[in-house]
């Protein structure tokens, strides 16, 4: 039984979040027969997004919970076993629980996606001790599944078992190496029964996958150690194997041409890259974090992890970036905290952390606990007894080992550049460094930049003027949104007040615009970073000086 959780926390944003987060998980794809999958709850056959949406409007957090049974494909009623966890989990909390879940049929092993309000039925705040949910709801799980089929026969295991032998994955087996290490050693004990030498033979056989992965080295005939950050690069495994299809699906479609090896790593501080999005991918299915692959001018295929909020900001698929990462100093206290928690079932202690470590200060323990304070509204630690922590498996020490520094290149696929009357990355970029790359998006470029340059030609325009072109390409994108709407355009550099609803982005070459629009008029602001959700908001604009002052208002309709 696999149970994972993430508590997403509210704050400005959050609320437009947590309504992405419901439409993804109820996207097409994920049914039995490919289709969209239908959303449930303990009483309703199919409930809508927008309902669940308002009622979690002012939640201060909410729950995402997986579950995937291990016989989930013998289970018939994925619906009806979702309704007596979370009927149970009701009489374990002593409390009415507002919830939806979504069954998804998307890979080998069917799961449950629940979302659960960070409040109650009766309106109060709702918290729930994260030991309960992977250990408690694990155990009531497994309870239902066995009322439902009967008590899982040994074989039924080992099979189950062997089969995650040579998984690129995390498994059910590295679940128990996980709770049985001591100090990142593993020491296998001498089997005593015939269910046991099964048992000790399978998981033999698993370290010795881990061992060619690099994963693990063998110290003596019964003791192994299992390398720092083994489940992180098990999970990764898997993803990349997910990035790999999404590769395998855009170059079948002719969307991208990608030539470029896939790289093992996210972006490491040091590290640098310039190049095209090519897909914007979930980072996992339970948080706010997005994947964004960039494939780099000079060949090379990048992960970027960030949040989602940090994402809206950026263009889509096609954009180009310059993105740089340098060393985060909360980095090695993360890495330290993520380190001992996996050493220890999940928990984390100055105890633990000086039984490591004898010599370290009580300035440093104080770092520690003030780095544990900060991670505590997100969820991602939660004070336990005494000093001891519990830490959240949504917790990834490797989105704090570098800070990034983004910059936007170009918000269009630079083959909309070639013929546009505006200033473009193509003018501003030297293409003397492309000569000698001959493959992959870099030979793309090079090729764009002479197109750019015979078409700049022809218009007269070999040495184009940025900022005459700047102000051409905004007023002819304006003046045909304007009249395709029949309104008037407003210019936001003369206007003192102006009211409108926000109706979205206006992505020119080099520059991101708003759209505030009343039932007469139109106006385009420069971006302001972090205002995607307030899309379809109504807005007052006021000038203050050489500045512009938003106030956000209700929601339209």
């Amino acid at each position: 039984m696999f149970i994972k959780f993430y508590i997403a926390r509210s704050g400005p944003q959050r609320h437009a979040a947590f309504a992405r987060y419901l439409s993804y998980i109820k996207r097409d794809g994920t049914d039995r027969d490919g289709s969209r999958s239908r959303m449930y709850s303990q009483s309703e056959e199919e409930t809508g997004v927008r309902d669940f949406n308002a009622r979690a409007r002012n939640d201060p957090h909410q729950f995402r919970i997986i579950v995937s049974p291990e016989d989930s494909r013998q289970i018939e009623n994925l619906t009806g076993f979702t309704r007596k966890l979370m009927a149970q989990a009701e009489n374990d909390l002593g409390t009415h629980l507002d919830w939806v879940a979504v069954n998804h049929f998307d890979t080998s092993q069917p799961h449950i996606h629940i979302v659960l309000r960070g409040k109650d039925l009766c309106h109060d705040d709702l918290y729930i001790d994260g030991k309960y949910i992977t250990e408690g709801l694990r155990y009531r799980a497994e309870q239902i599944v066995a009322n439902s089929l009967g008590p899982k026969r040994w074989r039924d295991i080992t099979a189950l078992q062997l089969r995650d032998v040579s998984r690129n994955a995390f498994t059910s087996i590295d679940r128990d190496f996980e709770a049985a290490l001591s100090n990142g050693a593993l020491k296998l004990t001498r089997p005593e029964t015939q269910s046991e030498r099964i048992l000790e033979n399978i998981y033999a056989k698993r370290l010795k996958h881990l061992q060619m992965l690099g994963l693990a080295k063998q110290l003596s005939s019964r003791t192994w150690r299992l390398e720092i950050g083994w489940t992180e690069s098990l999970k990764s495994l898997r993803r990349h194997e997910y990035i790999e299809r999404v590769r395998e699906d855009m170059s079948a479609s002719h969307q991208s041409g990608i030539e470029a090896e896939l790289s093992s790593d996210i972006l490491h501080a040091g590290e640098s890259i310039t190049g095209r999005i090519v897909a914007i991918l979930p980072s996992d299915e339970l948080s706010s974090r997005m994947t964004l692959l960039i494939d780099g001018v000079e060949g090379q295929l990048k992960r970027i992890i960030l949040p989602e909020s940090r994402v809206e900001d950026l263009p889509g698929i096609g954009g180009v970036l310059s993105v740089s990462a340098t060393v985060n100093p909360v980095a090695e206290i993360d890495q330290t905290i993520l380190r001992i928690a996996r050493q220890n079932g999940g928990l984390f202690s100055t105890h633990l952390l000086r039984s490591q470590d004898r010599d370290i200060s009580a300035n440093r323990e104080a770092e520690f606990r003030n780095r544990l304070e900060a991670l505590k509204p997100a969820g991602l630690a939660m004070p336990g007894k005494d000093d001891e922590w519990i830490i959240s498996e949504g917790f990834d020490a490797t989105e704090t080992g570098s800070k990034l520094s983004i910059r936007v290149r170009s918000w269009l696929p630079i083959s909309q550049l070639i013929a546009r009357r505006a200033f473009t990355w193509l003018d501003e970029t030297d293409p003397r460094q492309f000569t000698s790359i001959k493959r992959g998006y870099g030979a793309h470029v090079r090729q764009t930049l002479d197109a750019r340059k015979a078409w700049l030609e022809r218009q007269g325009l070999a040495r184009p003027r940025p900022g005459v072109l700047d102000h051409q390409e905004l007023q002819e994108a304006l003046s045909g949104m304007a009249a395709n709407r029949s309104k008037t355009i407003v210019d936001y550099s003369e206007v003192s007040v102006f009211r409108g609803v926000f109706s979205g982005h206006l992505d020119l070459a080099r520059r991101r615009f708003a759209i505030i629009e009343n039932t007469r008029q139109i106006m385009a602001t420069p971006r302001i970073s972090g205002r995607a959700s307030w899309q379809g908001r109504h807005i007052e604009i006021r000038r203050s000086g050489k500045s512009l002052e938003w106030s956000l208002g209700r929601s339209r309709g």
